[in-house]
């Protein structure tokens, strides 16, 4: 059996999460076109193409219910020699959430949440934010950028995969800026190895042009190991075992009907096609 390196091993974690997931990228997109309420196109002249969108009525009255309301931590003393450091806690945790300005990011989670079904958190800690003193952040990525081992069916249990990978679309432009002229030189542009052939030719047109920056984490003997590279197998950052001292990864899956078997939920745009092909007929 042939021994692979980390790179070709990460690409075969991220193919293989890709065929897991099936159709998924085009249920996505079908979801948008109904929230849009472009799916009653004429099929001629003297079609009306009639349209009276209640997925998207649907979907932000119910996002608008969930997000209108007050944000904030408390903190609950444990013992007695915690109730001293309880209102500290409280100012830090709520600034904390000020900082991510929370409600513009549950404004698209939720939506995501109600349109696709699930809706994903993924929450880390930037070292450099604040001067150097670091703060967490809380990001909101799209359900169609993660790939999740196709072992794990219950979106409850992410924790127990043996990887998780994030796929952001990028600029050779930024990476150059990251990691370099050199580093940069080597990505192919252009090449997603989830949906292009490897052997395919890309030319590239200079720093405008986008490449696909996978986030790999993986997690072994409860260590856990963020590894940064291009689709095309370049590694771009290593930051080794003990990423995080919790182990675990930092994505939060929050179904909004749990699915059995399955870390995808069903949303309501899912369950409302039906009324909506039946209301524009």
């Amino acid at each position: 059996m042939k021994n692979l390196t980390s790179a070709e091993k990460y690409i075969s974690y991220y193919l293989s999460a890709s065929r897991a997931r099936g159709d998924l990228h085009e249920k996505l997109k079908k979801c948008d076109r109904y929230w849009e309420g472009d799916t009653n196109r004429p099929e001629n002249e003297f079609d009306p193409a009639s349209s009276t969108n209640i997925v998207h009525a649907n979907v932000e009255g119910n996002v608008a219910n969930l997000i209108e309301q007050n944000i904030s931590v408390v903190a609950e003393p444990v013992g007695e020699s915690d109730i001293s450091y309880a209102k500290n806690i409280d100012a830090i945790l709520n600034f904390i959430l000020k900082q991510n300005r929370l409600i513009r990011k549950m404004d698209i989670h939720e939506r995501r949440r109600e349109k696709y079904g699930t809706g994903i958190l993924r929450v880390t800690f930037d070292p450099s934010a604040l001067s150097g003193e670091g703060l967490p952040v809380i990001e909101c990525p799209h359900p169609s950028a993660i790939y999740v081992d196709p072992c794990i069916s219950d979106p409850y249990k992410i924790n127990d995969a043996k990887f998780v990978i994030e796929r952001i679309k990028k600029s050779i432009y930024w990476a150059k800026e990251n990691f370099g002229e050199e580093i940069a030189s080597q990505i192919k542009p252009n090449f997603d190895p989830a949906y292009d052939g490897g052997d395919e030719e890309y030319m590239g047109d200079g720093e405008n042009d986008w490449y696909c920056h996978l986030l790999v984490w993986t997690r072994e003997g409860g260590e856990l190991r963020l590894v940064e590279m291009s689709g095309c197998g370049v590694i771009l950052r290593d930051s080794g075992p003990g990423f995080y001292s919790c182990g675990r990864y930092p994505y939060f899956f929050t179904p909004l009907y749990f699915r059995e078997g399955s870390i995808w939920g069903k949303g309501d745009c899912e369950l409302l096609m039906p009324l909506q092909d039946l209301v524009n007929d």
